[in-house]
């Protein structure tokens, strides 16, 4: 079984890569890739793999079975990278999330908002089940996802892909104390459609 794990940046991505990884490790132990995948990455020829991906992978994208994809509110995205890094992200980045999303909604087997995953993480997990065909030990998931969680990394981690930092305020709605106001105004104005689409924000 071949999952793409797409999603955002900072929209619950990471968490979705671990669920799949961990219900593809309840079926077929350690035997399967799994990992990260960029625009130029190769497709790996194992029969059974995760890949985590943000950008648009034409290749990665044939190869899978299944496709899962999560996104965010955009003004969240970039708040939330400002907290993780430090920096205010590059308007590109912003972008090519925004270009990922409009590939990937149409064609994944199920997208996930982050404020579903923060609000029924359980239910999020026995969905992505049933579409693999997969009854996921919710229990022991859950266990380990709160455990990476709140762990104290001094490096990337290669087995969840988690960094330091990486968790910051989980919160929604929040952008406007780490966004500059010209920032956030070129987000809105740029992106309303995809705000309003979204019902992250009103018409």
């Amino acid at each position: 079984m071949r999952i793409l794990s797409a999603g955002m940046n900072r929209s619950g991505s990471t968490w979705l890569y671990n669920v799949l990884r961990l219900m593809i490790e309840q079926e077929c132990g350690d035997n399967f890739i799994k990992g990260f995948a960029s625009a130029e990455s190769k497709t790996t020829e194992a029969k059974n793999a995760v890949i985590k991906i943000h950008v648009i992978n034409n290749d990665y994208i044939k190869w899978a079975d299944y496709i899962f994809y999560t996104h965010r509110d955009i003004r969240d995205v970039a708040a939330s990278l400002i907290r993780r890094t430090g920096k205010v992200p590059m308007k590109s980045k912003i972008n090519d999330n925004i270009e990922a999303w409009s590939r990937y909604a149409l064609i994944a087997d199920l997208v996930i908002k982050y404020n579903r995953i923060i609000s029924e993480p359980r239910k999020v997990i026995a969905d992505i089940g049933k579409i693999i065909g997969i009854k996921p030990n919710i229990n022991m998931i859950i266990k380990v996802l709160n455990k990476m969680k709140n762990s104290k990394l001094k490096k990337k981690d290669p087995i969840t892909l988690m960094r330091i930092n990486h968790i910051t305020d989980g919160r929604s709605g929040v952008y406007k104390k780490h966004l500059e106001p010209n920032y956030l105004k070129w987000i809105e104005e740029k992106y309303k459609w995809w705000l309003v689409k979204n019902e992250y924000m009103g018409e």
